[in-house]
Protein backbone atom coordinates (compact mmCIF):
# COMPACT_ATOMS: atom_id res chain seq x y z
CA UNK A 1 0.00 0.00 0.00
CA UNK A 2 1.12 3.71 -0.91
CA UNK A 3 2.20 5.67 2.05
CA UNK A 4 0.53 8.64 2.94
CA UNK A 5 1.42 11.97 2.50
CA UNK A 6 1.70 12.38 6.31
CA UNK A 7 3.57 8.89 6.70
CA UNK A 8 6.30 9.79 3.85
CA UNK A 9 6.74 13.50 5.64
CA UNK A 10 7.44 11.65 8.86
CA UNK A 11 9.70 9.60 7.10
CA UNK A 12 11.59 12.49 5.58
CA UNK A 13 12.05 14.06 9.02
CA UNK A 14 13.07 10.96 11.22
CA UNK A 15 15.92 10.93 7.98
CA UNK A 16 16.86 14.30 9.04
CA UNK A 17 16.46 13.65 12.62
CA UNK A 18 18.79 10.81 12.34
CA UNK A 19 21.20 13.37 11.57
CA UNK A 20 20.97 15.58 15.12
CA UNK A 21 24.55 15.58 16.19
CA UNK A 22 26.06 16.55 13.55
CA UNK A 23 23.45 19.25 12.69
CA UNK A 24 23.92 20.24 16.08
CA UNK A 25 27.90 20.53 16.09
CA UNK A 26 27.61 22.65 12.84
CA UNK A 27 24.96 25.40 13.73
CA UNK A 28 26.44 25.70 17.49
CA UNK A 29 29.54 26.47 15.25
CA UNK A 30 27.51 30.13 14.56
CA UNK A 31 25.55 30.45 17.26
CA UNK A 32 22.21 28.80 15.54
CA UNK A 33 19.77 27.07 17.69
CA UNK A 34 18.54 23.23 16.85
CA UNK A 35 15.31 24.31 17.92
CA UNK A 36 15.06 27.86 17.47
CA UNK A 37 16.62 28.43 14.45
CA UNK A 38 18.35 31.86 14.09
CA UNK A 39 16.36 33.16 17.37
CA UNK A 40 18.20 33.02 20.24
CA UNK A 41 18.94 29.42 22.26
CA UNK A 42 18.80 31.34 25.40
CA UNK A 43 15.45 33.69 25.98
CA UNK A 44 16.50 37.49 26.02
CA UNK A 45 17.28 39.53 29.18
CA UNK A 46 14.53 41.96 30.11
CA UNK A 47 17.03 43.98 31.57
CA UNK A 48 20.87 44.04 32.19
CA UNK A 49 22.45 42.44 35.06
CA UNK A 50 24.18 45.24 35.87
CA UNK A 51 21.99 47.91 37.24
CA UNK A 52 25.28 49.95 36.23
CA UNK A 53 22.93 49.95 32.64
CA UNK A 54 19.64 50.89 34.30
CA UNK A 55 19.78 54.30 32.39
CA UNK A 56 19.15 52.74 28.89
CA UNK A 57 16.81 49.79 30.62
CA UNK A 58 14.47 52.93 31.70
CA UNK A 59 14.61 55.01 28.32
CA UNK A 60 13.24 51.72 26.04
CA UNK A 61 10.82 50.36 28.93
CA UNK A 62 9.31 53.96 28.65
CA UNK A 63 10.39 54.50 24.79
CA UNK A 64 6.66 54.88 23.27
CA UNK A 65 5.52 57.07 25.85
CA UNK A 66 8.52 59.13 25.09
CA UNK A 67 8.87 59.28 21.60
CA UNK A 68 4.58 60.25 21.78
CA UNK A 69 5.28 62.64 24.15
CA UNK A 70 7.88 64.09 22.54
CA UNK A 71 10.45 63.99 25.29
CA UNK A 72 12.87 61.21 24.04
CA UNK A 73 15.71 63.25 22.63
CA UNK A 74 15.58 65.31 25.50
CA UNK A 75 15.96 61.93 27.50
CA UNK A 76 18.36 60.69 25.50
CA UNK A 77 20.75 63.78 25.37
CA UNK A 78 20.77 63.93 29.40
CA UNK A 79 22.01 60.07 29.65
CA UNK A 80 24.83 59.07 31.31
CA UNK A 81 28.11 57.87 28.66
CA UNK A 82 28.15 54.67 30.35
CA UNK A 83 31.28 52.55 29.90
CA UNK A 84 30.21 49.38 27.28
CA UNK A 85 32.98 47.57 28.50
CA UNK A 86 31.51 46.63 31.48
CA UNK A 87 29.01 44.38 29.87
CA UNK A 88 29.25 41.10 30.78
CA UNK A 89 28.41 38.05 28.96
CA UNK A 90 26.79 37.65 25.09
CA UNK A 91 23.39 37.83 26.35
CA UNK A 92 24.35 41.27 28.27
CA UNK A 93 25.57 42.40 24.52
CA UNK A 94 22.89 41.31 22.81
CA UNK A 95 20.45 43.47 24.70
CA UNK A 96 22.94 46.14 24.44
CA UNK A 97 22.02 46.06 20.39
CA UNK A 98 18.48 46.04 21.29
CA UNK A 99 18.38 48.56 23.41
CA UNK A 100 20.61 50.77 21.77
CA UNK A 101 19.23 50.59 18.42
CA UNK A 102 15.86 50.66 20.02
CA UNK A 103 16.68 54.20 21.22
CA UNK A 104 18.68 55.55 18.38
CA UNK A 105 16.52 54.86 15.78
CA UNK A 106 13.20 55.99 18.09
CA UNK A 107 15.57 59.18 19.16
CA UNK A 108 15.98 59.87 14.73
CA UNK A 109 12.39 59.55 13.75
CA UNK A 110 10.77 60.85 17.02
CA UNK A 111 9.21 63.85 14.84
CA UNK A 112 8.33 61.95 11.65
CA UNK A 113 10.25 61.76 8.58
CA UNK A 114 10.36 65.50 8.03
CA UNK A 115 12.13 66.52 11.31
CA UNK A 116 15.37 63.64 11.75
CA UNK A 117 18.06 64.83 13.70
CA UNK A 118 21.42 64.73 11.37
CA UNK A 119 23.74 64.17 14.88
CA UNK A 120 23.13 61.07 17.13
CA UNK A 121 24.72 62.57 20.69
CA UNK A 122 28.28 61.03 22.03
CA UNK A 123 26.21 59.36 25.08
CA UNK A 124 24.62 57.31 22.71
CA UNK A 125 27.04 57.06 19.70
CA UNK A 126 30.00 56.00 21.55
CA UNK A 127 28.35 52.69 23.25
CA UNK A 128 25.95 51.87 19.88
CA UNK A 129 28.87 51.71 17.83
CA UNK A 130 31.21 49.72 19.70
CA UNK A 131 28.22 47.18 20.58
CA UNK A 132 27.54 47.00 17.17
CA UNK A 133 31.19 46.47 16.29
CA UNK A 134 31.43 43.53 19.14
CA UNK A 135 28.59 41.83 17.04
CA UNK A 136 30.11 42.48 13.58
CA UNK A 137 26.42 44.16 13.03
CA UNK A 138 25.96 47.56 12.30
CA UNK A 139 24.25 50.60 14.89
CA UNK A 140 20.75 50.83 13.35
CA UNK A 141 17.77 49.22 14.00
CA UNK A 142 17.39 45.81 11.75
CA UNK A 143 15.93 42.14 11.61
CA UNK A 144 18.38 40.71 13.91
CA UNK A 145 18.39 43.55 17.12
CA UNK A 146 14.93 44.81 16.73
CA UNK A 147 12.93 41.61 15.79
CA UNK A 148 14.79 38.19 16.58
CA UNK A 149 15.96 39.60 20.42
CA UNK A 150 12.98 41.74 20.59
CA UNK A 151 10.65 39.82 22.67
CA UNK A 152 10.25 38.26 25.98
CA UNK A 153 7.60 34.75 27.31
CA UNK A 154 4.81 34.99 28.61
CA UNK A 155 4.27 32.24 30.53
CA UNK A 156 7.24 29.36 30.06
CA UNK A 157 5.18 26.75 30.82
CA UNK A 158 3.89 26.76 27.28
CA UNK A 159 5.49 25.91 24.10
CA UNK A 160 7.11 29.04 22.59
CA UNK A 161 4.93 30.74 20.08
CA UNK A 162 3.52 33.61 18.58
CA UNK A 163 0.57 33.55 20.65
CA UNK A 164 2.88 33.13 24.32
CA UNK A 165 5.15 36.60 23.41
CA UNK A 166 5.27 39.90 24.05
CA UNK A 167 7.77 42.28 22.72
CA UNK A 168 10.57 44.22 24.72
CA UNK A 169 9.92 47.54 22.82
CA UNK A 170 7.48 48.88 20.50
CA UNK A 171 7.70 52.57 19.35
CA UNK A 172 4.75 53.42 18.76
CA UNK A 173 2.79 51.64 21.36
CA UNK A 174 0.17 50.22 18.78
CA UNK A 175 -1.32 46.49 18.46
CA UNK A 176 -0.38 46.80 14.56
CA UNK A 177 3.34 46.84 15.57
CA UNK A 178 3.63 44.15 18.05
CA UNK A 179 1.71 42.25 15.73
CA UNK A 180 4.37 43.42 12.66
CA UNK A 181 7.39 41.98 15.33
CA UNK A 182 4.93 38.48 16.26
CA UNK A 183 4.80 37.45 12.84
CA UNK A 184 8.09 38.50 11.79
CA UNK A 185 9.53 36.65 14.93
CA UNK A 186 7.23 33.26 14.05
CA UNK A 187 8.63 33.35 10.22
CA UNK A 188 11.98 32.75 12.02
CA UNK A 189 11.14 29.86 14.89
CA UNK A 190 8.30 28.23 11.38
CA UNK A 191 11.82 28.33 9.59
CA UNK A 192 13.46 25.84 11.69
CA UNK A 193 13.32 22.76 9.98
CA UNK A 194 14.55 23.98 6.83
CA UNK A 195 17.42 24.99 8.35
CA UNK A 196 18.45 22.03 9.71
CA UNK A 197 17.11 20.69 6.10
CA UNK A 198 20.08 22.69 4.43
CA UNK A 199 22.63 21.34 6.85
CA UNK A 200 21.76 17.94 6.28
CA UNK A 201 21.18 18.25 2.48
CA UNK A 202 24.81 19.44 2.30
CA UNK A 203 26.08 16.37 4.48
CA UNK A 204 23.65 14.34 2.18
CA UNK A 205 25.77 15.37 -0.88
CA UNK A 206 29.13 14.42 0.73
CA UNK A 207 27.77 11.02 1.59
CA UNK A 208 25.72 10.74 -1.64
CA UNK A 209 22.72 10.10 0.29
CA UNK A 210 20.06 10.25 -2.21
CA UNK A 211 17.16 9.57 0.47
CA UNK A 212 18.83 11.78 2.88
CA UNK A 213 18.70 14.68 0.34
CA UNK A 214 15.22 14.31 -1.09
CA UNK A 215 13.61 14.05 2.24
CA UNK A 216 15.97 17.47 2.98
CA UNK A 217 14.76 18.97 -0.29
CA UNK A 218 11.29 18.00 0.71
CA UNK A 219 11.43 19.63 3.53
CA UNK A 220 12.88 23.08 2.79
CA UNK A 221 9.93 23.46 0.35
CA UNK A 222 7.34 22.32 2.58
CA UNK A 223 8.85 24.69 5.28
CA UNK A 224 9.44 27.71 2.83
CA UNK A 225 5.24 26.97 1.97
CA UNK A 226 4.97 27.09 5.86
CA UNK A 227 6.54 30.73 5.73
CA UNK A 228 4.27 32.08 3.34
CA UNK A 229 1.50 30.78 5.12
CA UNK A 230 2.69 32.39 8.27
CA UNK A 231 3.71 35.53 6.15
CA UNK A 232 -0.18 35.82 5.12
CA UNK A 233 -1.36 36.26 8.91
CA UNK A 234 0.24 39.07 8.95
CA UNK A 235 -2.59 41.84 7.90
CA UNK A 236 -4.54 40.05 10.57
CA UNK A 237 -3.77 42.73 13.04
CA UNK A 238 -1.28 44.76 10.78
CA UNK A 239 -2.94 47.29 8.52
CA UNK A 240 -0.64 48.03 5.41
CA UNK A 241 -1.59 52.18 6.48
CA UNK A 242 -0.49 51.75 9.34
CA UNK A 243 2.99 50.20 8.86
CA UNK A 244 3.56 52.73 5.91
CA UNK A 245 1.97 55.94 8.15
CA UNK A 246 3.07 55.48 11.25
CA UNK A 247 6.09 52.26 11.87
CA UNK A 248 8.33 52.17 8.88
CA UNK A 249 9.55 55.46 9.35
CA UNK A 250 11.23 53.89 12.58
CA UNK A 251 12.84 51.27 10.70
CA UNK A 252 14.75 53.17 8.23
CA UNK A 253 17.65 54.15 7.96
CA UNK A 254 20.32 57.02 6.91
CA UNK A 255 21.68 55.73 3.42
CA UNK A 256 20.33 56.44 0.28
CA UNK A 257 18.13 58.51 1.86
CA UNK A 258 17.28 62.40 1.30
CA UNK A 259 17.38 63.59 4.07
CA UNK A 260 20.32 62.26 4.83
CA UNK A 261 22.72 62.92 1.55
CA UNK A 262 25.95 62.01 3.41
CA UNK A 263 24.54 60.00 6.38
CA UNK A 264 24.55 60.21 10.45
CA UNK A 265 26.82 61.97 12.20
CA UNK A 266 28.24 59.73 15.57
CA UNK A 267 29.06 62.01 17.29
CA UNK A 268 32.74 60.76 19.51
CA UNK A 269 33.05 58.34 16.88
CA UNK A 270 34.09 59.79 13.64
CA UNK A 271 34.29 63.45 12.08
CA UNK A 272 32.35 62.09 9.23
CA UNK A 273 28.87 61.06 8.70
CA UNK A 274 28.29 57.27 8.75
CA UNK A 275 25.76 55.89 6.63
CA UNK A 276 23.61 52.63 7.23
CA UNK A 277 20.25 51.34 5.23
CA UNK A 278 17.80 50.39 7.95
CA UNK A 279 15.86 47.15 9.16
CA UNK A 280 14.59 44.91 5.91
CA UNK A 281 13.59 41.45 5.61
CA UNK A 282 16.70 41.24 3.20
CA UNK A 283 18.39 40.86 6.22
CA UNK A 284 16.77 37.42 7.69
CA UNK A 285 19.83 35.58 7.62
CA UNK A 286 16.83 32.42 6.92
CA UNK A 287 15.86 33.13 3.13
CA UNK A 288 20.14 33.99 2.39
CA UNK A 289 20.98 30.31 3.71
CA UNK A 290 17.90 29.01 0.72
CA UNK A 291 19.44 31.26 -1.51
CA UNK A 292 22.92 29.78 -0.53
CA UNK A 293 22.26 26.10 -0.57
CA UNK A 294 20.29 26.32 -3.83
CA UNK A 295 22.89 27.46 -5.33
CA UNK A 296 20.41 30.56 -6.11
CA UNK A 297 22.91 33.76 -6.81
CA UNK A 298 22.52 37.15 -6.55
CA UNK A 299 24.68 40.35 -7.98
CA UNK A 300 27.31 40.52 -5.89
CA UNK A 301 28.34 44.20 -7.08
CA UNK A 302 26.13 47.02 -9.19
CA UNK A 303 27.32 50.28 -10.40
CA UNK A 304 30.56 49.42 -8.41
CA UNK A 305 29.08 48.90 -4.88
CA UNK A 306 27.84 45.69 -2.84
CA UNK A 307 24.80 44.54 -4.74
CA UNK A 308 21.60 45.29 -2.14
CA UNK A 309 20.82 41.82 -1.21
CA UNK A 310 24.51 41.13 -0.77
CA UNK A 311 25.01 44.42 1.13
CA UNK A 312 22.93 43.05 3.70
CA UNK A 313 24.87 40.57 5.00
CA UNK A 314 26.87 43.15 6.41
CA UNK A 315 23.78 43.54 9.22
CA UNK A 316 23.77 40.27 10.41
CA UNK A 317 25.58 39.78 13.60
CA UNK A 318 28.80 38.09 12.19
CA UNK A 319 27.95 34.71 13.25
CA UNK A 320 25.23 34.06 11.15
CA UNK A 321 26.94 35.90 8.23
CA UNK A 322 29.71 33.47 8.76
CA UNK A 323 27.14 30.46 8.46
CA UNK A 324 25.55 32.10 5.09
CA UNK A 325 29.31 32.12 3.69
CA UNK A 326 30.28 28.53 5.10
CA UNK A 327 26.78 27.39 3.09
CA UNK A 328 27.94 28.87 0.11
CA UNK A 329 30.86 27.44 0.33
CA UNK A 330 29.91 24.29 0.99
CA UNK A 331 29.13 20.87 -1.41
CA UNK A 332 26.68 22.18 -4.11
CA UNK A 333 23.31 21.25 -3.55
CA UNK A 334 22.46 22.54 -7.42
CA UNK A 335 25.77 20.57 -9.17
CA UNK A 336 24.92 17.01 -7.50
CA UNK A 337 21.33 17.00 -8.61
CA UNK A 338 22.28 18.60 -11.91
CA UNK A 339 24.72 15.57 -12.38
CA UNK A 340 22.07 12.98 -11.27
CA UNK A 341 20.18 12.53 -14.28
CA UNK A 342 17.01 11.67 -11.63
CA UNK A 343 13.97 13.78 -12.36
CA UNK A 344 12.48 13.11 -9.00
CA UNK A 345 15.41 14.92 -7.32
CA UNK A 346 15.32 17.47 -10.14
CA UNK A 347 11.73 17.88 -9.53
CA UNK A 348 11.97 18.51 -6.02
CA UNK A 349 14.91 20.95 -6.13
CA UNK A 350 12.60 22.76 -8.66
CA UNK A 351 10.06 22.90 -6.55
CA UNK A 352 12.44 24.40 -3.76
CA UNK A 353 13.23 27.07 -6.21
CA UNK A 354 9.47 28.03 -6.95
CA UNK A 355 8.72 28.31 -3.62
CA UNK A 356 11.00 30.42 -2.84
CA UNK A 357 10.07 32.44 -5.62
CA UNK A 358 6.26 32.39 -4.72
CA UNK A 359 7.45 33.34 -1.48
CA UNK A 360 9.07 36.77 -2.31
CA UNK A 361 6.39 37.26 -4.76
CA UNK A 362 4.22 37.41 -2.20
CA UNK A 363 6.53 39.27 0.24
CA UNK A 364 6.45 41.92 -2.34
CA UNK A 365 2.74 42.64 -2.75
CA UNK A 366 2.71 42.89 0.90
CA UNK A 367 5.47 45.88 1.53
CA UNK A 368 4.00 47.31 -1.61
Amino acid sequence: MAKSKFDFYMDCELLIEAEKDWIKSVLEQYRVSYTRGFIPDEDPLLEFKDPYFSPWDEIVKDLAHLIQCGKLREAVENMPLLDHTKLGGEQDWDRANLVLSAIGNGYVWQNGEDDPVKVIPKCLAVPWVSVAEHSGACPVIGHWNGMLNNWRIKDKTRPLDIDNIDTQFVFTGSKDEFWFCAVTWQLELHAVPGIKSVVAAQKAVTDNNYELLQSCLVTIRKTIEQLKATLERMFEHCHPEFFYTKLRIFLAGWKNYKKFPEGMLYEGVSSKPLQFSGGSAAQSTTFQVFDAVLGIVHPKVEDGQKAFLESMLDYMPRWHREFVLYVRNGPSVRDYVQKSNDNNLKELYNDCVESLIQFRSFHVQIVT
